[in-house]
């Protein structure tokens, strides 16, 4: 695998990619646009991201990809227009497409719940939790309640195949049975896209080393990871160090959206 070019120094060859195709911008909000926190009502996205967002906005199609609640990053985002992908792909909300996932799944998770507190609750030594969208049992402290665990999950699958079970090591995890992650959400975007023939998706990530996320951008796809060195394990072309070179990457992507309208414009008269 050939290993990684820094995207500012080969900005060029990065942009010849792009040429006069409209583009599809897809940004980590977690980590890369604000620190990754647990409470994102505390976290602030800088004056000059932001500007730089509201920028891109207006010249190509901007979505921000989140682990959080997609609510809770348009109103930190604030800016109209755009797609945002929430809680890792469970919600999108944009102008060409609205998924809603997240919401069925938590309510079938309470009820679960209650189930599994009811039949389960009483053994002793065993760890319940439930986070947000899954349900983790832990009896590696009481392996003989084992069968009885795997009993009552089994009937819980059984009777609604939305959801199923998975076996670690002294521990079961009940979760939903779908398959929603960024990578999906990329390729349910584009299709939402379409039928535009010319995007040429950009994803600019720390989660970009996986192929299977570059697979989603099709073949006109440019993957830029987020890591201090050139990589030759990853399956992205280009790598940039860190937050700071992400928004000067902005800031040159957007100045070459200007001069490429401002050559139009020229060529139009």
């Amino acid at each position: 695998m050939p290993r990684s070019r820094h995207a500012l120094e080969y900005w060029i060859e990065l942009a010849e990619q792009i040429g006069d195709a409209h583009v599809a911008l897809f940004l980590d909000f977690d980590e890369l646009l604000v620190p990754i926190s647990p409470q994102l009502r505390k976290t602030v996205v800088f004056s000059t991201v932001h500007q730089q967002l509201q920028k891109l906005a207006s010249s190509c199609h901007l979505t921000i990809l989140s682990g959080h609640d997609y609510r809770s990053v348009a109103k930190n985002i604030d800016i109209p227009g755009i797609t945002y992908v929430g809680n890792d792909g469970l919600d999108i909300r944009g102008p060409t497409i609205r998924i809603s996932t997240s919401e069925p799944i938590a309510r079938q998770l309470d009820r679960n719940l209650e189930r599994v507190n009811r039949d389960l609750g009483d053994i002793p030594h065993i760890l319940i939790e439930a986070s947000r969208f899954s349900l983790t049992i832990d009896y590696s402290s009481h392996l003989e309640a084992r069968s009885v665990i795997e009993a009552t999950l089994a009937d819980i699958v059984a009777n609604d195949t939305t959801w199923k079970k998975s076996e670690g090591d002294g521990f079961y995890e009940l979760h939903p049975n779908l398959f929603f992650n960024r990578q999906t959400s990329i390729c349910k975007i584009l299709q939402s896209l379409q039928p535009s023939p010319h995007f040429t998706p950009i994803l600019i990530s720390y989660d970009v080393n996986q192929r299977d996320t570059l697979l989603a951008l099709g073949d006109r796809g440019i993957g830029i990871q987020v890591t201090p060195t050139a990589q030759t394990t990853s399956a992205a072309s280009y790598y940039l160090r860190n937050a700071a070179e992400v928004v000067e990457c902005l800031s040159q992507l957007q100045f070459f959206f200007e001069q490429r309208q401002s050559f139009e414009k020229r060529y139009e008269r």
